[in-house]
């Protein structure tokens, strides 16, 4: 048998065995992953230590405060309210807002200064969202596999050659989530700031304003917030059609799953 195919016979029990069984309350399936949400929250520390100290950011108290009033509304009214928090105000100008696992939201002073209260907390509580349903931890699980399989099978085995891959890879992810987990993100962005207490039309407001921007830079200098995201008429489309239903159905009984989910969480 080709060696090529045994190691890749190896990695795969590798994987399969060291995989754990994890509940996910936003998709309401179970998923397999290779490490544990404790890890997801030591993991999302390190990360939001390092981007801090190699970003510029705003040292604005009460600008701060006002971010994390909106962010902690929209929290509680998320599936993984029990997570600690953070939030942070990138001295950028362009409009855009990062997730990271565990509980870390940046927004660009940008986005911050130009965006009314409610449309602050629909991109809010679509990170919180991305948080939720734990596309972070899969996004680096899936980087992490990449580049072993990729080591052993393309047999690199000099730093160079490793340091290389990881860097190609390092650009794919950069890129951000999947569209697939970016209309998630919408949908329960949408719910998140609705059962928070924000017109949920907020978010039809901010995909208009991404169709503006869209016009401004064409489609071939489009910001990569715009470029690796499913189109803003897209976007508009899709949450239009959760705003209807939200308006038109009692949420009660998906504001009790989610109390019901952080009782058991707790215990």
């Amino acid at each position: 048998m080709n060696k090529k195919v045994i190691w890749a016979v190896i990695i795969f029990t590798f994987f399969l065995v060291g995989c754990i069984t994890v509940y996910n309350p936003a998709t309401g399936r179970k998923e397999m992953h290779l490490f544990d949400e404790k890890y997801e929250i030591s993991l999302g520390n390190s990360l939001a230590k390092q981007m801090i100290s190699q970003t510029k950011m705003v040292d604005d108290p009460e600008a701060l405060a006002y971010l994390t009033e909106i962010g902690e509304k929209v929290v509680e009214a998320s599936h993984r309210s029990y997570l600690d928090y953070k939030f942070y105000i990138i001295d950028s100008e362009d409009i855009n807002a990062y997730a990271l696992l565990g509980g870390h939201i940046f927004v660009n002073k940008g986005l911050l200064d130009s965006f009314s209260e409610p449309e602050l907390a629909f991109v809010m509580a679509h990170e919180v969202g991305h948080i939720c349903a734990r596309h972070g931890i899969k996004r680096f699980e899936k980087t992490f596999g990449l580049q072993l399989v990729l080591a052993i099978l393309g047999g690199v085995t000099d730093q160079k050659g490793i340091g290389d891959m990881i860097d190609e890879v390092d650009k794919y992810v950069s890129l951000g989530f999947s569209r697939k987990d970016e209309y998630l993100a919408d949908y329960l962005g949408v719910t998140y700031g609705y059962q928070a207490g924000f017109d949920p039309k907020a978010s039809l407001l901010v995909f208009e304003r991404f169709q503006e921007i869209e016009k401004e830079y064409g489609s071939t200098a489009m910001p990569v917030f715009l470029r690796s995201h499913p189109k803003p008429k897209d976007r508009y489309a899709e949450a239009n059609i959760k705003i209807k239903e939200l308006m038109s159905t009692n949420t009660t009984d998906s504001s009790s799953k989610i109390k019901d989910f952080r009782k058991k969480s707790s215990k």
